[in-house]
């Protein structure tokens, strides 16, 4: 559960883990269109930012932004920090490594409906090495913000069906967290506040499924349950308190609601990020 990141990713079911990529396979060989591993660069990754005023990520890695629509400041840890002028409520945050590589590119916007969409793409030797989408679910059973995250490796994995391994998993939880962490503070330190005092976390978490490892928990779980197969280990666990048993309970209610939307958002993300090629 996001409840407890920290929980021991060995005790993953692989075997559960494995039933829900053969579903997953499925999903994923459907109009899939592959691009090839070479062709993931910065020109990419700046045809899946959508923001309200113009801004790229040029070929040496530099944003290209239109300076009459955003207004730019610079942290003392070196950020880019950038705020669209305009009435709607957009910004974006550029990190590098000390020697000023592009490290990962963020953004959150708030749409008219009142309702969040953010991303953000990190960077790995000029090429992207995760990419995570957010949408606030504007449904009933929608827990809040949900996310999906696309690697290169666990894109692979869930198209050729070889399997999860607890470091793909955990590689991608990884830089999901550390995604979510630089939207949030984006969104200012009233919304942390808000978010500790509305889930207890300031990431704002209150639902594992508003993750992809929980997602692909909650799937596995599905799985096994219609095919009536025994689970083990984390797909097995039973929850501590009344608290968390309540939890689990809200999340069983809505899992089909909230996959059926999240999983097409991941295997979008993994065909748009170019991580399905061969």
């Amino acid at each position: 559960m996001v409840h407890s990141q920290d929980s021991s990713l060995k005790e993953f079911d692989l075997s559960i883990a494995r039933l829900a990529i053969w579903t997953l396979v499925l999903l994923f060989a459907v109009n899939a269109i592959s691009a090839p591993s070479d062709q993931v660069d910065y020109a990419l990754a700046s045809k899946m930012i959508s923001l309200p005023a113009k801004i790229s990520i040029g070929d040496r890695g530099a944003v290209d932004f239109d300076k009459n629509a955003w207004r730019e400041e610079k942290q003392p840890d070196g950020t880019q920090l950038l705020t669209v002028k305009a009435k709607a409520d957009a910004r974006v945050a550029v990190m590098r490594t000390p020697k000023g590589i592009l490290e990962s590119f963020s953004a959150y916007q708030m749409k008219p409906t009142k309702t969040e969409s953010s991303i953000s793409v990190a960077f790995a030797k000029d090429r992207m090495s995760a990419f995570t989408s957010c949408e606030e679910g504007e449904t009933k059973s929608s827990p809040g913000r949900v996310c999906v995250t696309a690697t290169p490796q666990l894109c692979h994995s869930l198209k050729s069906g070889e399997g999860l391994t607890p470091e793909i998993l955990g590689a991608m939880d990884s830089a999901e967290m550390k995604a979510l962490a630089t939207i949030l503070t984006l969104r200012g330190s009233d919304h942390q506040l808000d978010n500790m005092v509305k889930s207890g976390n300031r990431l704002g978490l209150k639902s594992a499924l508003q993750t992809t490892k929980g997602q692909l928990i909650a799937l596995a779980k599905q799985i096994a349950k219609e095919t009536g197969k025994p689970m083990t280990g984390l797909a097995n666990e039973k929850p501590r308190d009344p608290a968390q048993a309540k939890r689990e309970a809200d999340d069983k209610a809505i899992a089909k609601d909230v996959l059926e939307e999240s999983l097409p958002r991941l295997k979008r993300a993994c065909v748009d990020a170019g991580f399905t090629g061969a």
